[in-house]
C-alpha cells in the first residue's frame, strides 16, 4: 500500500491556488523547468523563480525572489546549500508568521537541512518528486 509522505498532503495540495518553483529558470533540460510542462492544465498557479534568468516559462514571468508569505507552498529544486539559504532568508523575512509549505525534491535536502526544518517545526516533504506525487495521486487545483 501506498503511504503518503504527509497526512492531508493531497487535501492540501488540491485545496492550493499557488505554487513557487525555486530553481525554474530557462534551461528546458532542468527538471524544474519541465515542471510547468508536466503541471500545465491542472489549476495551479506557477511561479518560477530564478536569481538570474529572465524571461518566462509558458507564459509564467521568472521572479528572482518571492514573499514567502505570498504563496502557500514552495517547491526547491536547488543544492542543500541554496536550499538552506533559502530557508535562512525566509526565516529573516517572516519575522515569527508561519512558514509555508516546503517541498525538498529529491538532492535539495541534506541533514543540516532537514534538522533545520524539524528543529522549527517547518511542514515539509522531503525526497518524493512534487510532479510524481501530484501525478500519482491524479491531483488538480480545485482554487479557482
Amino acid at each position: 500500500m501506498l503511504r503518503e509522505p504527509h497526512l492531508g498532503l493531497r487535501n492540501m495540495l488540491e485545496h492550493t491556488k499557488t505554487l513557487a518553483i525555486l530553481g525554474a529558470g530557462l534551461n528546458e533540460q532542468k527538471p524544474a523547468h519541465r515542471l510547468f510542462h508536466d503541471l500545465n492544465g491542472r489549476g495551479w498557479t506557477l511561479i518560477p523563480v530564478h536569481p538570474n534568468d529572465k524571461g518566462n516559462i509558458l507564459s509564467n514571468n521568472i521572479v528572482s525572489t518571492i514573499e514567502p508569505t505570498s504563496v502557500s507552498v514552495v517547491v526547491f529544486f536547488l543544492s542543500p546549500q541554496q536550499t538552506m539559504a533559502q530557508l535562512r532568508s525566509f526565516e529573516a523575512r517572516l519575522l515569527n508568521k508561519p512558514f509555508p509549505f516546503i517541498w525538498l525534491q529529491p538532492g535539495a535536502a541534506d541533514d543540516f537541512v532537514l534538522e533545520w526544518l524539524n528543529l522549527n517545526d517547518v511542514p515539509h516533504v522531503v525526497d518524493d518528486c512534487v510532479v510524481e506525487f501530484i501525478r500519482r495521486h491524479h491531483l488538480y487545483s480545485s482554487v479557482k
